[in-house]
């Protein structure tokens, strides 16, 4: 590597120490409370780790945080405590380095820039008005802190959307090497999204299926063995798993749909549930209705915003019968699906707001030696 590659990196290197620190700083005391006071379900996946271990059978469908908290716990001699805090910082900065890069390469803000929005990104919280219910349940919070499943999934949401992007918006592979690698690495990324929790493997799948046939229908191209090798194969035979591992048995849990049920559960109704829908979305729906030329161009955006709209049909329409009629969990999706869409509107603001400037072509002279031609980077759609 060349001295202008390395001082080029360099920056960059600094600002993800810079943005790990920052975010270890903030967030330590808020894990370190909830992990220690109990609050939220660190307990619940603590025991269900340690019968994982025992070789019991879980009923849950995702494993992947349970199998890190064994190791991690095993391998280091960890309590409980120090396993459940470590884990869900760990998560937490390594969603925070790749939505840094995914911001620092993609526009032209400064790295500084880029670092205190990231780091803002993931600490603010919503601003709730309705506090009577424990985790102001109702309101999709992309930030969440007392579910160590749901920081984790959060780590791989991002990066299997923007992989997703890629398979139904293709961009050309430099080589066959490329596209190889490309497809192995997005089955493994999505394997482990969809094994920390299913959540926003059920919105994500329905969605590329409609994009991919309406972009079929409007005879536009899509990079099929991406999309088939890479996304939905992977996510379709998980998921299938992980349904006859949860609902296997029907007398324990099942399936069914009904408005409003889970909500209703908790004394939750209709008006209730929509103010808080729309003081959920109402950063990213500001967003596009003052942009609105511009973000329906945005492929990205709107992808997100699909995907935003199958998991509220998760979250409004499904509910678990039985004894997890209380747990919400396909509420979670929403919540996954917003962070995402969240952060795919950050993006468009800040692409909407920092053009890269075009460079000039240099004027021909003679007598001259010929200047290297200018690379541009390629950016998101």
């Amino acid at each position: 590597m060349d001295n202008t590659r390395t001082l080029r990196r360099l920056p960059i290197s600094l600002s993800v120490l810079v943005v790990a620190l920052l975010l270890v700083a903030l967030l330590a005391p808020l894990y370190d409370f909830a992990v220690i006071s109990g609050t939220g379900d660190y307990g619940t996946h603590h025991l269900l780790a340690i019968s994982l271990r025992d070789g019991e059978m879980l009923a849950v469908p995702h494993v992947l945080y349970h199998f890190f908290h064994i190791l991690l716990g095993d391998a280091l001699a960890l309590t409980y405590y120090q396993t459940a805090f470590a884990l869900v910082v760990v998560f937490r900065v390594v969603t925070a380095i790749f939505i840094f890069l995914t911001i620092a390469l993609n526009t032209i803000l400064p790295s500084k820039l880029v670092v205190l929005i990231t780091v803002a990104f993931l600490s603010v919280t919503p601003a709730y008005l309705f506090s009577e219910l424990p985790y102001n349940i109702g309101y999709f919070n992309y930030a969440t802190y007392h579910n160590p499943t749901q920081i984790l999934l959060s780590a791989f949401a991002i990066p299997v959307s923007l992989i997703a992007l890629r398979a139904v918006v293709p961009q050309p592979f430099k080589n066959l090497n490329q596209r190889i690698f490309l497809t192995i690495l997005s089955g493994l990324v999505v394997l482990a999204m969809s094994l920390s929790k299913p959540s926003y493997t059920i919105a994500l799948l329905p969605g590329l299926s409609l994009l991919a046939v309406y972009r079929l229908a409007r005879r536009l191209p899509v990079d099929w063995s991406l999309l088939m090798l890479g996304v939905i194969l992977p996510q379709a035979f998980i998921l299938l798993l992980q349904y006859l591992a949860a609902y296997g048995n029907p007398q324990i849990a099942s399936v069914r749909i009904g408005f409003l049920v889970f909500l209703n559960h908790w004394g939750i109704g209709l008006a209730e549930a929509l103010a808080k829908l729309f003081l959920s979305v109402a950063f990213p729906l500001i967003v596009y209705t003052l942009h609105y030329m511009d973000a329906r161009k945005d492929s990205y955006l709107n992808m997100s915003w699909l995907i935003f709209g199958i998991s509220c049909i998760w979250a409004y329409f499904f509910y678990e019968d039985g004894p997890r009629l209380g747990h919400g969990n396909f509420v979670w999706t929403a919540h996954v699906a917003l962070f995402v869409l969240m952060f795919s509107s950050i993006l468009f603001l800040i692409k909407h707001y920092t053009k890269r400037p075009q460079p000039e072509s240099p004027a021909p002279s003679t007598g001259t030696q010929h200047q290297p031609e200018l690379v541009k980077e390629a950016e998101l759609n």
